[in-house]
């Protein structure tokens, strides 16, 4: 069993048009996404992120010589999400935000991929990175429990198999607790953040996730910078208010 780590990430989508012009974005509802990928001279990769007005869209990047030159719409910061459909694993998530944004790194790993052009992303690595303890201990332990849970499957001998149930209580337990850790972390983040949209992703997070009372929540959010207040995000949380 692959450990879901219960801050919520936010996905929506927009259909992206492939950019034919060389010029940098034209205005601040339009970013530039050039994705230069070794070993990926030719294929495709989905993008999927929010829309300027609503809803969720996805799109497919193709590429030419390992490149692929995308214009897109966006006027603030948005979590999204690059796939490789041919392995549903191989993905990461960053912030894209107006203006022109550069990726490269390597198709093996999307997840060590790097981005330059986006302050959000800078400041949502720097927020993982001071996660990576927990995320190193929560995949130990999720490796760890799915070999117990396999090993049990097989097990006929009834003493055997108690011994094994009480491991995967112990191990269930301490992922119970690392997942407390992350909220603890969280909600810290939020309250020292006030003006980030890495704060209302998390917030958001924690409030569908009850990890968060209501009112905690509501009391972060009012010291919100407006422009978080009222971003798509601001808005999700807002709902979750009514």
């Amino acid at each position: 069993m692959m450990i879901r780590i219960k801050i919520l990430i936010i996905g929506m989508f927009l259909i992206l048009k492939v950019a034919k012009s060389q010029n940098p974005p034209d205005s601040s509802r339009h970013f530039w996404l050039n994705v230069h990928l070794t070993k990926k001279d030719t294929g495709r990769l989905i993008l999927m992120y929010p829309s300027i007005e609503s809803g969720f869209t996805r799109d497919t990047l193709i590429f030419s010589d390992g490149k692929a030159l995308y214009k897109g719409s966006a006027n603030e910061p948005v979590l999204s999400h690059l796939i490789d459909p041919d392995k549903g694993d191989n993905r990461i998530s960053f912030f894209i935000e107006p203006g022109e944004l550069k990726i490269y790194g390597s198709e093996d790993s999307l997840q060590s991929l790097t981005m330059i052009g986006s302050s959000s992303q800078d400041e949502w690595i720097r927020y993982l990175k001071s996660n990576a303890d927990l995320r190193t201990e929560a995949e130990r332990l999720s490796l760890n429990l799915r070999k117990i849970k396999d090993s049990a499957k097989t097990q006929m001998d009834s003493v055997l198999l108690l011994k094994f149930k009480e491991q995967i209580a112990l191990v269930s337990n301490r992922i119970d607790s690392i997942n407390l850790a992350f909220a603890r972390r969280s909600i810290f983040y939020v309250q020292e953040h006030t003006n980030s949209y890495i704060s209302s992703t998390l917030l958001y997070g924690l409030l569908v996730n009850k990890q968060i009372e209501t009112k905690t929540a509501r009391n972060y959010f009012e010291k919100f910078a407006n422009n978080v207040r009222g971003s798509k995000t601001g808005k999700l949380i807002s709902k979750e208010f009514e």
